[in-house]
């Protein structure tokens, strides 16, 4: 039918409930064909929706251990997101668990001084 709308909503609810119950193999799925329809059939880029997709994939794929994955999911998601809001530093702290994650903490403690160097640049 091609309502590209309402099955990106029903993608992302799904997602969201699968990953309420711990279904985090099919929360992943789901979020990964909400990226597919959001990114190649929404009416106009999203990026900050795009971003939202990547991150929670990325928060289950930390959850899971698949560190070289969320990284990547956290790298995309903060590329589209606008610097300075919310979205980005969150982003910075989930990067820096990655690495915590790898015992790389020096890695980490960067993440989060990009994070506080970019939060404080755009306080200004």
């Amino acid at each position: 039918a091609e309502a590209w709308q309402p099955a990106l909503a029903y993608h992302l609810r799904a997602a969201d409930q699968a990953a309420r119950r711990f279904a985090n193999q099919d929360a992943l799925a789901l979020y990964a064909a909400a990226r597919t329809i959001a990114a190649e059939h929404a009416p106009a880029r999203d990026d900050e929706g795009l971003a939202a997709i990547d991150e929670r994939s990325g928060e289950l794929q930390l959850l899971l251990g698949e560190l070289d994955e969320a990284e990547r999911r956290f790298r995309a998601a903060l590329a589209l997101a606008a610097p300075g809001t919310e979205r980005a530093l969150r982003l910075y702290r989930l990067l820096a668990s990655v690495e915590e994650r790898r015992s790389r903490y020096d890695a980490a403690f960067d993440w989060l001084r990009q994070g506080m160097a970019r939060a404080t640049s755009a306080m200004r």
